[in-house]
């Protein structure tokens, strides 16, 4: 229960703070400063507004910690330009231990200024036995004026976290438990506002939660950005966004919600870009944009040109559509035209085609068997996700899959097994996709996504599929690889295949022959019919 007022138990001489809230804290010390050192990482957390934190100075990665007044003559931060340094602060009878400097990254840059603040960390140990420890952020502004949205309207925020000497008990109503409290350090002609007091008790919910969290055994499952950074995939999501998205929504012609498919397939797009972007020669984008440095390897080494991609069960095409429109050659086919083709340009209608895998009715038909090389991508694409590692196969050609409904080789709706005896036993790695085998950072990653480790779940019915087409790729010779995307979708999961060297030294018919005995061997996998 959240209790104010309160007689405040933190201050700073000269500074003016007002104490906000006080909840119980039935968690260790260890656990606070965990979720701490999450939220500091990755402030997204806590805001919807926030794409990620850069972090640009951390005292553990300097020789020697700064002094309270940043003069410390041999640290790494006087080579820092002025206005990143961290800000000097100190809390009477407390030990700094750590200090951060970072960049707040908003998701929109066009609504919302990025903003730099210092973290800064402090501990003590009283004479009872108390543990305390403080987390200060200070933003790098001067006036209420120039505070983004996003960011309390303050001076300086802190989180207090007090543990009593015996531990916290498990009851939080119990008079003798830990406590959280927040208070905020105000601008002198910037008042106490409902908002303020909003923020202080959504944040207190959201450390409380991660905290419990971390004492019941939470462990994170879903590990993001194991193949392309954050930072990559973001800046240029943000950029495909701000060229493409407001023309495509507007321009909308079917019945369904335009803004999730739109920022999901801008979503998509920024991920193959960059992949792509680190694979083969960048090519020039429309109205003379390049990135002629990404042509080469570090070592001056030229990059193959793009083979071109192939988007099987495209649906509505607007994934073709960015790609082309970002210089990516490659086309599209699904088994029904849609409206929003014939509102595309022509430059990007021409090249979607209504087809079908296998010939039926008077339908146009594709036999499957791509140019070598061509990029294929399946997303979402049904029926023809575990196909898309047999086609790849047959023309030594990398894919990436996003699965989303199960079905089987035959077309049926299915449930896959994990032990299915058709397949061979994939790596653990490969067998559960969803969870990094990536250990996560000394600090502790934040039970934001995760289960109880003591807890065994069977895996979702999206989860076998994903398994099992990373496991056939697996069988078929493929290197593979797999991310979790930032799209607005729960089917998220991505598998990429890479062709393997052996892959590449066989030729087409002998890759033939493996894919017919590897198809034959899963005609009828160890699965469940849906209906």
């Amino acid at each position: 229960m959240l209790s104010r007022p309160y007689e405040p138990t933190f201050n700073i001489p000269g500074e003016t703070w007002l104490s906000i809230l006080r909840t119980p804290a039935p968690y260790e010390l260890e656990f606070f400063s965990k979720v701490m050192l999450n939220l500091i990482r990755n402030p997204n957390i806590t805001s919807s507004y926030l794409f990620r934190a850069e972090i640009y100075y951390d005292s553990d990665n300097d020789a020697s910690l700064p002094s309270a007044d940043g003069t410390e003559a041999d640290s790494f931060t006087r080579h820092m330009k002025p206005e990143l340094r961290p800000l000097p602060a100190s809390v009477p009878g407390y030990e700094r231990t750590r200090t951060f400097v970072r960049r707040l990254v908003p998701r929109n840059p066009a609504l919302d200024a990025s903003l730099v603040q210092t973290c800064h960390l402090f501990s003590r140990t009283t004479a009872g036995g108390e543990e305390e420890s403080v987390v200060l952020y200070i933003p790098h502004v001067t006036s209420p004026d120039d505070m983004p949205y996003y960011h309390p309207t303050v001076r300086a925020l802190a989180f207090q976290h007090i543990s009593p000497a015996s531990g916290p008990p498990s009851n939080s109503s119990n008079p003798n438990a830990g406590s959280l409290s927040i208070h905020y350090a105000l601008f002198p002609t910037t008042p106490l506002t409902p908002r303020l007091t909003r923020t202080a008790l959504a944040l207190a919910q959201i450390i409380t939660k991660h905290s419990l969290g971390q004492k019941a055994g939470y462990t994170k499952r879903v590990h993001h950005d194991l193949l392309v950074p954050q930072k990559a995939v973001q800046d240029t999501y943000t950029r495909l966004k701000g060229t493409y998205a407001r023309r495509l929504i507007e321009g909308w012609v079917e019945t369904t919600d335009p803004s999730k498919h739109v920022f999901e397939d801008l979503g998509i797009a920024a991920f193959l870009v960059e992949v792509w972007g680190g694979v083969y020669a960048a090519p020039r984008r429309p109205g003379g944009e390049g990135d002629e440095g990404r042509g080469k390897e570090g070592g001056g080494e030229e990059r193959p040109p793009f083979p071109g991609f192939v988007d099987i069960g495209c649906g509505n095409g607007l994934l073709v559509h960015i790609l082309r429109s970002e210089g990516w050659e490659g086309w599209g086919f699904d088994a029904r035209a849609r409206k929003t083709w014939s509102a595309l340009p022509p430059s990007t209608s021409a090249h979607l085609k209504e087809l079908l895998l296998v010939p039926r009715g008077g339908t146009p038909w594709h036999n499957g068997l791509f140019p070598p090389h061509t990029f294929l991508i399946a997303n979402h694409a049904d029926e023809l996700t575990p196909w898309t590692p047999l086609l790849a196969s047959l023309s030594a050609s990398a894919f990436v899959a996003i699965p989303c409904c199960s079905h089987d080789l035959a077309g049926a709706r299915t449930r896959f097994s994990t032990t299915s005896p058709t397949a061979s036993t994939p790596s653990p790695s490969i067998a559960d996709p969803l969870h990094s085998a990536t250990s996560p950072s000394a600090d502790g990653p934040g039970p934001k996504a995760g289960s109880l480790a003591r807890k065994s779940k069977p895996p979702s019915a999206y989860a076998a599929l994903t398994a099992y087409v990373a496991s056939l790729s697996a069988e078929l010779g493929f290197r593979v690889e797999k991310e979790m995307l930032r799209i607005p979708s729960t089917r998220n999961a991505c598998v990429v295949g890479r062709p393997s060297s052996e892959m590449m030294e066989i030729g087409a018919e002998e890759r033939g022959r493996v894919v017919e005995k590897i198809k034959d061997a899963h005609a009828s996998p160890a699965s469940n019919p849906l209906c």
